[in-house]
């Protein structure tokens, strides 16, 4: 189906435990080569340090937070994008009294999030 009506997709459980994420594309609507998340923090709430095999781009589209790609802490707010490559720990919260909205674009129909040491290999 070429049209993915966002408000019927289900919410699921982010890295916080919180019912946070609605993957808005993905293998389950019938993407073949992306996942698009629609995110949605609560106030205070953190996204645990975690990694993917890819790369992701995650768009801030309202709230202000605080991310960590690797070694580097920053400041995130509208109209920022986020390039966390590949084998790249990161993680991120929300600083703000509303709600931290965001976008996680990853290239794999099937993105997954690990919390598991990196693979061996130096990424």
């Amino acid at each position: 189906m070429p049209v993915v009506y966002h408000d019927e997709r289900p919410w699921v459980l982010s890295q916080s435990g919180r019912p946070s994420i609605r993957k808005i594309a993905n293998a389950e609507v019938g993407a073949t080569q992306q996942s698009i998340w629609r995110i949605e923090h609560e106030p205070g709430e953190v996204v645990a340090a975690h990694w993917h095999e890819y790369e992701e781009i995650i768009v801030v589209l309202e709230g202000t937070g605080e991310a960590t790609i690797g070694d580097e802490t920053f400041p995130i707010g509208p109209d920022q994008s986020l390039i966390v490559p590949a084998y790249t720990w990161h993680g991120y919260r929300n600083l703000g009294d509303g709600y931290l909205k965001v976008l996680a674009i990853l290239p794999h129909p099937d993105a997954v999030v690990h919390r598991e040491p990196l693979p061996s290999a130096e990424y």
